[in-house]
């Protein structure tokens, strides 16, 4: 897996968003111990986690993040890549850059 869908500082302002199918908050440390393996992956969603927080947080200051990310997910047959697609769209709607 490497960089992300388009994503902007602007559109991360709302932390803390509800899942939708049970009300509670996504909790991607839990989602991510529940895929075995692929810690290369992991790590890689933590790191974006952390990018958009911090885009999050300058663009309350004004300073603007014009940098795309894009996402590609590879890998081999047996890999969990429904697994990974719903802990990384789990994040990204927990962060409010998706509904």
């Amino acid at each position: 897996m490497s960089r992300g869908g388009v994503i902007d500082s602007k559109n991360a302002a709302a932390i803390g968003a509800e899942d939708d199918d049970d009300g509670t908050p996504f909790d991607l440390e839990a989602s991510l111990q529940r895929l075995v393996g692929i810690e290369s992956v992991k790590q890689h969603i933590l790191s974006l986690r952390n990018r958009l927080e911090v885009g999050r947080r300058r663009a309350a200051f004004g300073v603007q993040n014009s940098k795309p990310l894009h996402t590609t997910m590879v890998g081999s047959k047996g890999m969990d890549f429904k697994g990974v697609a719903d802990v990384f769209s789990g994040l990204l709607k927990s962060l409010g850059v998706t509904k």
